[in-house]
């Protein structure tokens, strides 16, 4: 992904590997309301598939993952 406006083209690839590979559909998604998923097409995305989207508070690194903390 050379930026990180591909994540609406990119994602929905992403979301059928996932589901034929671990045989299990994605329920809730948590980002850090970053553009690339605070968008019109991505929240139509995630309403058509039944998809949560929560949006971590601002300022707190506790609820990143490992990677982000380490940063």
């Amino acid at each position: 992904m050379a930026r990180k406006s591909d994540v609406a083209t990119i994602f929905p690839a992403f979301l059928q590997q996932m589901a034929k590979q671990f045989n299990n559909s994605m329920k809730i998604i948590q980002s850090d309301g970053g553009g690339e998923f605070v968008n019109t097409i991505m929240q139509t995305h995630f309403a058509a598939n039944g998809i949560i989207h929560r949006l971590s508070c601002p300022r707190t690194p506790e609820q990143n993952g490992l990677v982000e903390r380490r940063h």
